[in-house]
């Protein structure tokens, strides 16, 4: 088993602008839902999967119904960041999967 961690907390202010006005790229609907929830939805259905933790902009990510009831974690200042801040989330039980929500 993996524990996993999605960084979600990208700035939607680059290319992916011209396609929409989301403030965070995980949060930019594609078919309705937002990036995010398709990562998340994979992540929880999966048998080889025991946590899923999202690092991200937490007011936001607060409004999204997201599968298999994640935990929310503020994003760091950096990418790095985030990924230290879930890793000590986690506690280090299990190996860790990390992945972008975008």
């Amino acid at each position: 088993m993996v524990d996993a961690i999605v960084l979600a907390g990208g700035e939607n202010n680059k290319t992916l602008r011209q396609a929409s006005a989301a403030a965070y790229e995980a949060l930019i609907e594609i078919e309705g839902k937002p990036m995010v929830w398709y990562v998340v939805s994979i992540l929880a259905a999966s048998p080889l999967v025991n946590r899923v933790f999202v690092a991200g902009p937490l007011a936001e990510l607060a409004g999204c119904v997201l599968p298999g009831d994640p935990v929310l974690l503020p994003s760091g200042k950096t990418m790095m960041d985030t990924v230290v801040a879930g890793l000590r989330a986690l506690g280090h039980q299990n190996k860790v999967l990390v992945v972008t929500a975008d």
